[in-house]
């Protein structure tokens, strides 16, 4: 999917991206019913006392993508390779991963992105079966990683980042980017990278802003994401 509000299947099934041979499962998409369900499990789940766990399923099905398809794939083809690696614990398709591997005895690392903020992204107990079922975990953060050993995890927790590679991407100087994106030479430029939501900081991006304005008479905020 390209839209995490709806699931849409709308890419290819099997593509080669950089020589990786890339395989998609449909999933169920995500309707207004989906999106209630979701909001009334969150509101009334007790993230401290992990109850009631009757509302557990709402919360899988609700946060998606649930791909039947996904776990018969793996449950079918996993023997064949060395590792299988789960990413973003808080979807669905982690568990869903999780269970299928059951069949077919593989070992599981796990890239949780977990928000130590956001108790929904980590505390349902189907989320940590998933943490405690993988023989490693990978952190993208010094924080990170120290928040997820503070919860008792016996596995190996790494930190490993979000890896990136730089010599992919064009070289740009910054004469030109700043040329591309229509920006003056001599702008004080002030960077918000992430997806455009509340929790990710927009608020505290604009105060900064607002403080920055009064020092930089030629300021530009420059959004991605």
């Amino acid at each position: 999917a390209i839209n995490y509000q709806t699931w849409q299947n709308v890419l290819p099934r099997h593509e080669m991206i950089g020589g990786v041979t890339v395989y998609r499962f449909h999933s169920f998409q995500r309707r207004s019913l989906t999106w209630k369900l979701l909001r009334f499990a969150l509101n009334n789940y007790d993230f401290q006392r992990l109850r009631p766990r009757l509302l557990e399923p709402l919360i899988f099905y609700g946060n998606g993508p649930c791909s039947p398809a996904l776990f018969q794939a793996i449950a079918r083809n996993g023997a064949q390779y060395d590792l299988i690696h789960i990413n973003q614990l808080h979807y669905a398709h982690a568990y869903t991963a999780h269970l299928a591997t059951r069949f077919c005895s593989v070992p599981i690392v796990t890239t949780p992105h977990l928000h130590m903020d956001q108790p929904q992204t980590f505390a349902p107990r189907y989320m940590q079966t998933v943490l405690k079922k993988s023989d490693a975990i990978f952190a993208v953060s010094a924080a990170e990683q120290r928040f997820i050993q503070a919860q008792g995890f016996n596995q190996e927790v790494v930190l490993a980042g979000n890896g990136l590679r730089m010599d992919r991407f064009p070289d740009y100087s910054t004469s030109d980017a700043r040329q591309a994106l229509g920006l003056s030479q001599d702008a004080f430029v002030f960077l918000f990278l992430g997806r455009k939501t509340e929790y990710k900081g927009l608020e505290t991006t604009l105060n900064a802003f607002n403080a920055l304005q009064q020092v930089h008479s030629e300021i530009v905020l420059l959004a991605f994401g």
